[in-house]
C-alpha cells in the first residue's frame, strides 16, 4: 500500500516501532505473550508518515499538507525458467 508524508495541525498517535512487541507463540502455536504496541505521539507541524488512505483522510478531516507521497517497491520479475 502506498504511504504519504504529511504535515496536520493535529496531534498523531502512531504505532512505535521500537518500543511495540510481536506476539510470541509456544511450539502448539498457542500465544504465550500477546502482543503489544506502544503509541508515540507526534504533534501537529512534525512530519509523519501513514498508509495513504490513513494520511487523506486526516489532511481531509484536520487539515495539513502531503509533502511526499512514496509508491510501493515495484515488484520483482521472476527470471524465465529454463
Amino acid at each position: 500500500m502506498p504511504q504519504k508524508t504529511i504535515v496536520t495541525t493535529v496531534t498523531v498517535g502512531v504505532p512505535d516501532e521500537h518500543k511495540s512487541k510481536s506476539e510470541i507463540r509456544n511450539d502448539a502455536g498457542v500465544v504465550v505473550q500477546p502482543a503489544e504496541t506502544v503509541l508515540k505521539h507526534v504533534p501537529p507541524g512534525e512530519l509523519v508518515t501513514l498508509d495513504g488512505a490513513e494520511a487523506d483522510a486526516i489532511v481531509k478531516r484536520f487539515g495539513g499538507e502531503v509533502i511526499e507521497e512514496i509508491a510501493d517497491a515495484p515488484a520483482k520479475a521472476k527470471a524465465p525458467a529454463k
